[in-house]
């Protein structure tokens, strides 16, 4: 806030903002929103290499808005006035139109975003819930914009900004706090995950190449792998504490890789309370390098040039019961501990 007051404090600014992309969290779960300069929070939201969930932004700026008039009401919006929309919207109407709405699932759209429909100018309400009836949700959307009024919608699409959107991670605000769950190993709260998930690798943007899986890969510790099998939606993956590959072996040679703490996962479609988590138990067989394959936890196994799984449960202590075997796509993250505000 201090910096934005001052010209001379311009570059300090910028820096400021590299760093909020990165880790959104600091304003969006700050203790006190409305303190956030309107100026900040413009530019933060402007900005395309900005890494966060579209509808946490959305619910952040009505939260910040609320806070800037006193005489709204902290009721449900069902039980408010039109006069208090009115008021909202005066304190929003600028920063609405900087939320990329074409990445808020449906589900998550009439649930958060539906409430506050008279925020909305004119048509625009309209036009997005028509998008939606027609089925224009992310997953199934190309890369032209919902909404075609371009006070709306940015001419662009954000290449850094849409391809976080688009993160299997990213699918389900609750996935990063149920892998922070199993790598704590501490009770799934949806709301509060641990670590942040930095992409390395995507099969789709890498050409399902062994090579470049390995290149990006093998000398990074604590990576988590999940992927999407295309006959069922369901999501498997793993985890790794260690690094892909023993400093001074050979890159061609084959070889396990011990660890204590490895383990593989699946996650059913819509049905994460359904999850399954599997811990190694034979910690000599836990991983393997093999220069023929992406990531490969012995029971679990990703083959880049198909791309397919094998999975066959060994060294793993609980079955996943994995069908098929054809992968839509799959991710490699390095995961990095979050700042304690």
């Amino acid at each position: 806030k201090f910096s934005s007051k001052r010209e001379a404090f311009h570059e300090i600014q910028r820096y400021c903002l590299d760093q909020l992309c990165q880790d959104p969290d600091t304003i969006l779960k700050s203790e006190d929103p409305g303190s956030i300069d309107k100026k900040v929070l413009l530019s933060f939201l402007s900005r395309d290499d900005l890494i966060a969930n579209e509808i946490d932004l959305w619910n952040f700026i009505i939260k910040w808005g609320i806070t800037q008039d006193s005489t709204i009401s902290k009721d449900s919006p069902s039980k408010w006035p039109k006069e208090d929309f009115s008021k909202l919207k005066a304190k929003m109407n600028d920063l609405i139109p900087l939320i990329r709405f074409k990445w808020i699932t449906s589900d998550l759209f009439f649930q958060q975003v539906r409430p506050y429909k008279w925020l909305f100018d004119g048509d625009i309400y309209e036009t997005l819930m028509e998008s939606y009836m027609m089925g224009n949700s992310p997953s199934s959307q190309t890369n032209t914009p919902i909404l075609q009024n371009p006070s709306m919608v940015l001419q662009n699409e954000p290449k850094a900004r849409e391809k976080h959107a688009n993160l299997i991670i990213n699918e389900n605000p609750k996935y990063g706090s149920l892998i922070s769950s199993f790598i704590d190993k501490k009770p799934f709260k949806p709301e509060y995950p641990s670590y942040v998930f930095k992409l390395v690798y995507r099969g789709t943007s890498d050409h399902f190449s062994c090579a470049a899986f390995h290149e990006k890969c093998d000398n990074l510790a604590n990576t988590l792998t999940i992927a999407r099998i295309r006959e069922t939606g369901e999501l498997i993956g793993g985890y790794n504490p260690e690094k892909w590959k023993i400093a001074g072996r050979s890159v061609k040679a084959t070889y396990p890789i011990e660890s204590k703490k490895a383990f593989i996962f699946k996650i059913e479609k819509d049905k994460i309370e359904n999850s399954k988590l599997s811990r190694v138990h034979d910690h000599y067989n836990a991983l393997r390098h093999k220069k023929e394959t992406g990531p490969n936890f012995c029971d679990l196994i990703i083959c880049n040039k198909t791309p397919t799984i094998h999975y066959e449960h060994r060294f793993y202590d609980k079955e996943l019961k994995i069908n098929g075997g054809n992968l839509d796509d799959f991710e490699v993250y390095r995961i990095f501990p979050k700042q304690t505000k």
